[in-house]
């Protein structure tokens, strides 16, 4: 069931968004932000195994075409739901795509799942990210260095945001 917001809406992954999902990523690096174990460019196949494995893989679709996509990589029932892999589209970027799938997610993590925190991770370089999770109430939470794609050291800040429940 898609739900309706503007002109964002949302539904559940299907296979054949995977070609549309491929293309998000423009480099290694942007790829490394969201599914840090991928090779660039990303493979559909890659992408689809990664949604069968996690909870609630979800697309957001503006003017009829996948524009966004994000999941849970963990939930923790009455305590956490984590989220991950957030892609958009980047003819879609600066559209609120990225803030509308975060919000569908935390308002799906505490209505299906009653938790009491969302979380997600963002890596430092991206800071972009970073400042609209801050935007949306995320804070950090943790810090562990990666190695990113280049060999370089990278920090992965954990956030999180108390949820109604």
């Amino acid at each position: 069931m898609a739900v309706e917001t503007n002109h964002i809406h949302h539904r559940p992954f299907a296979d054949e968004d995977a070609l549309a999902i491929r293309q998000f990523a423009q480099s290694a690096e942007e790829l490394f932000y969201c599914l840090p174990k991928a090779a660039f460019p990303l493979n559909p196949d890659l992408l689809i195994g990664e949604a069968n494995r996690r909870q609630c893989p979800t697309v957001a679709l503006l003017g009829g075409a996948v524009a966004g996509y994000i999941h849970f990589q963990e939930v923790r029932q009455r305590r956490f739901c984590a989220i991950g892999s957030l892609m958009v589209d980047p003819v879609h970027r600066r559209k609120g795509v990225a803030a509308y799938l975060i919000e569908a997610m935390a308002s799906k993590a505490e209505r299906e799942f009653g938790v009491r925190f969302v979380r997600a991770s963002c890596f430092s370089h991206n800071s972009a990210a970073y400042q609209l999770y801050h935007k949306l109430g995320f804070r950090p939470a943790d810090m562990v260095l990666r190695r990113a794609p280049d060999g370089e050291m990278w920090l992965l800040v954990h956030l999180h945001r108390r949820t109604g429940c």
